[in-house]
């Protein structure tokens, strides 16, 4: 079994290697918050080893897990933009190192250093699409068909070799938030997937097989109810 947090070594840009004002690695323990939502906004993260779960909570106090962060992205971009205060809550799911990069620094690396300007536009293209992705899967994906992308992406299942990896730690009630459902709606999912051999769940810890991107294969002609797929053999 191969845990997700199995991963090489990111090989970071020289400038941000080098002793720069402003730029300081910083490590998190797990449930650690970097920052709250509302809070002033003073820097940019780049995230270097672990998960950053983030979310919002709106104006009626309901919370929303809009994403979960894997290392080589950057997060708490918004202060690059003009907003002083933080739009979103940024907690640590693994111990994690990050890359914390104040306001000032920023800007006098993107006005000297074309590394870092390219650099930061590559990141900030690969937040948007990943919003997107996101947009698109809640538009026209079934709730069923979202689950099954969220954690073949959770654990890059779909991406590499490996046969299986292991989600340490992640509620139900946090996967419905993610994919837009209910917790029984998740639940008789997540047993679904069980019965047919695409995870192995203990109520702890998801252990996820690539076979479970074959959920993914929907056949629209055929019609349907929105919470049902096809699999294609």
């Amino acid at each position: 079994m191969v845990m997700y947090s199995t991963r090489p070594a990111l090989s970071l840009p020289e400038f941000l290697l080098k002793s720069t004002p402003g730029v300081s690695r910083v490590r998190f323990k797990s449930r650690d918050v970097i920052f709250h939502q509302g809070e002033a906004a003073h820097s940019v993260y780049y995230l270097i080893e672990g998960r950053v779960q983030l979310s919002v909570v709106s104006e009626q106090g309901k919370e929303a897990i809009i994403a979960i962060l894997e290392p080589d992205e950057i997060f708490g971009e918004s202060c690059l933009l003009g907003y002083t205060n933080r739009r979103m809550t940024a907690c640590v799911l693994d111990t994690c190192r990050v890359l914390r990069v104040s306001n000032d620094a920023a800007l006098r690396l993107m006005a000297d250093d074309v590394g870092f300007d390219r650099f930061l536009i590559r990141k900030l293209i690969k937040s948007g699409l990943r919003t997107q992705e996101q947009l698109l899967d809640q538009l026209f994906n079934s709730s069923e068909k979202r689950l099954a992308r969220l954690l073949l992406m959770l654990t890059n299942c779909a991406k590499d070799s490996a046969r299986e990896r292991t989600i340490p730690k992640l509620s139900q009630e946090a996967l419905a938030e993610m994919v837009g459902s209910t917790r029984p709606r998740v639940n008789q999912f997540m047993n679904k997937f069980r019965k047919l051999g695409y995870i192995d769940y203990d109520g702890v810890s998801i252990t996820v097989h690539r076979s479970l991107s074959s959920v993914l294969i929907y056949d629209s002609s055929k019609g349907g109810d929105e919470d049902s797929f096809n699999i294609s053999a």
